[in-house]
């Protein structure tokens, strides 16, 4: 599978194929954002009750 679009299947339009590469971007990001604070928190407690509580709702929004 390439990256680029297939000219041969026209599906993917310049648009959708800039926001398919946005989004391939965007999650890693995401899941580095919620990654780093449980890992240190792992390492050293500094999250309050109430952030431990709100992760999950932020995850799922």
């Amino acid at each position: 599978m390439t990256d680029r679009p297939d000219p041969a299947r026209p599906t993917l339009d310049h648009a959708s194929w800039s926001r398919h590469q946005y989004h391939r971007m965007i999650l890693p990001g995401g899941v580095v954002a919620f990654a780093a604070p449980l890992w240190l928190h792992h390492q050293q407690p500094f999250l309050a009750p109430f952030d431990q509580q709100a992760l999950p709702l932020m995850l799922a929004t």
